[in-house]
């Protein structure tokens, strides 16, 4: 068994890393070093596809500080930026994505959107896009403010996540899109 993850900080600039470790021979190997241009401090391991490709986000690097959606292979290679995030209000990205139907990848920045409470996103042949804003804590719709973990994909393509902020005591909340609901 083997196991990949992200550090936040370290590496040859102290802004993170991708790596692999492997039980059978008790070592841990370096894939990636963050360097800001290729995007900076994960926070978050990546997730591993079928096909040996991990993709995982940062929080910070890229044009603008925003953060980047990456993918490297498993086995080691070279870091690729797949997309760059909205440089408006530094959005980032602090959870891990969700490989959907079709290797299409779902996930949150923590800020971002029009009114900065953070987006859900898709990656889809190439193309990242927005596919829903959060509110404002303090404007309804309270759909909350700030997703901050991981989305998990559901049945029929739903999404559910948690954002720290918002809700009815603006304590968080738990969301839930689908391609049917508003």
């Amino acid at each position: 068994p083997r196991g990949n993850g992200a550090t936040q900080n370290g590496g040859a600039n102290d802004q993170g890393t991708v790596f692999k470790y492997s039980s059978a021979t008790h070592t841990l190997s370096t894939l990636a070093t963050f360097a800001g241009a290729n995007g900076r401090n994960p926070q978050a391991a990546p997730v591993l596809d079928s096909g040996g490709n991990l993709y995982g986000t940062t929080a910070g690097g890229g044009v603008g500080d925003a953060g980047i959606l990456y993918t490297i292979p498993s086995a080691g290679g070279v870091l690729t930026t797949l997309a760059t995030f909205a440089p408006s209000a530094r959005s980032g990205s602090y959870g891990r994505v969700v490989i959907g139907d079709g290797g299409d990848l779902y996930g949150t920045t923590v800020a971002g959107g029009v009114q900065g409470g953070g987006t859900l996103f898709r990656y889809h042949q190439g193309v990242l896009s927005t596919i829903a804003e959060f509110a404002s804590p303090i404007n309804p719709p309270l759909k909350g403010f700030s997703p901050q973990a991981g989305v998990v994909l559901g049945s029929a393509g739903t999404i559910y996540g948690t954002c720290t902020e918002g809700g009815t005591f603006l304590g968080g909340t738990i969301f839930e899109y689908a391609p049917s609901l508003p």
